[in-house]
């Protein structure tokens, strides 16, 4: 087996392992290592578009998927020479990389940069802000955590919404042609997201499209996040409550009577969860977030 195939397994045999343990620390550095070197082995997709080759469908087609075309604008570079003390670099005001002391064994050049020509500005209901490319010489992951902060427009968080829920923030896996969601927190007074993180890809934040809010929702290890585009107060007609409360008998004398559609929405999700659950399906884990636009037509 070649080098890139090696890679591909043992990808494939951490990604195994974080299926038992997913907050290992260790597989993770390793997994983003060979995904990093794998990618190195793979032709740059940066200047020349590319095609590469989906699995065939039924019918023996074949559905081909276009590689990204990667602009980059305006990067900044600086060196970097060891230290046991904290070292921050910032990029207009918009991103701030903090290294930890005891980082760097010899000096690396740091380079920051805004970047177009990725997947998701087309993405129903998410609204792309910037993404900015982050890298640190040949070294691609690391054992101690870095501190990424970059600003978020203040002006597209729905108002009361927390921009901790509105928010999503996210790396590309250049292997898997994904973007991935990492945990973060919000600085709400200088309006910036703050990620500790373990290796350098693309970065960026999401914002759910104003007007959009939340209803959380929680089954073990994973939170759904319902996304609904009206107001908490909005009723269900019985006739369609019935269909999934169960409630065809039940008559309403007064509008405030009536289930929301929140309350059906929160009824038919424990349902179906536990349906599923019961059933012996695998249940997911981490934070899904589901878009809904509710209409009384």
């Amino acid at each position: 087996m070649n080098k890139q195939g090696n890679y591909e397994a043992a990808i494939e045999a951490f990604d195994q392992a974080l299926e038992i343990d997913p907050n290992n620390e260790e597989t993770l550095s390793n997994k983003r290592t060979a995904e990093a070197a794998l990618a190195k082995k793979q032709p740059s997709t940066v200047e020349q578009p590319a095609i590469r080759e989906a699995p065939t469908t039924q019918q023996g087609q074949v559905m081909e998927i276009p590689e990204p075309v990667i602009t980059r604008h305006e990067p900044l570079s600086q060196t970097i020479n060891p230290s046991d003390q904290p070292q921050t670099v910032s990029y207009q005001d918009e991103v701030k990389v903090t290294l930890p002391g005891g980082l760097l064994k010899e000096p690396q050049t740091l380079t920051i940069a805004k970047v177009d020509g990725l997947p998701g500005k087309d993405i129903p209901f998410l609204q792309s802000g910037e993404r900015y490319e982050i890298s640190l010489g040949d070294i691609h992951s690391f054992d101690k955590d870095v501190s990424l902060e970059m600003a978020y427009d203040p002006a597209l968080i729905t108002e009361g919404v927390s921009p901790q829920d509105q928010l999503i923030v996210t790396s590309w896996n250049e292997t898997r042609r994904m973007w991935e969601r990492t945990e973060f927190e919000v600085d709400e007074s200088r309006h910036v997201v703050v990620a500790k993180i373990k290796h350098f890809s693309i970065w960026g934040a999401w914002y759910a499209i104003k007007g959009l809010k939340p209803l959380s929702l929680r089954k073990g290890d994973c939170e759904i996040r319902f996304w609904v585009k009206d107001s908490e107060n909005t009723f269900v007609p019985p006739g369609q409550a019935a269909k999934y409360l169960g409630s065809g008998e039940k008559k309403y004398t007064r509008p405030s009577d009536q289930p929301s559609f929140r309350d059906v929405l929160r009824d038919y999700f424990n349902k179906s969860w536990d349906k599923y659950n019961g059933a012996g399906f695998r249940m997911p884990t981490g934070i899904i977030d589901v878009f809904i636009v509710w209409s009384r037509t």
